[in-house]
């Protein structure tokens, strides 16, 4: 997943009241289709702990008829 946008690195460390974080990036590629791309990231209660998620979704063929 590192050449993509939506990345785990670009979410913040656990902090007091955040609950969950997500980063939702858009990309077409050389084909144009398009993707939606999603790097989520659950906190805990216990303030310290977390988990990471990622999801891809083809959406559809951009510019093509």
């Amino acid at each position: 997943m590192g050449r993509y946008m939506a990345k785990n690195e670009n979410l913040e460390e656990p902090r007091a009241g955040l609950i969950r974080q997500e980063i939702i990036s858009y990309e077409q590629d050389q084909k144009g289709m398009i993707t939606i791309r999603r790097a989520i990231r659950h906190y805990y209660a216990d303030g310290e702990d977390f988990l990471d998620t990622t999801h891809s979704e083809p959406l559809a063929l951009w510019g093509k008829k």
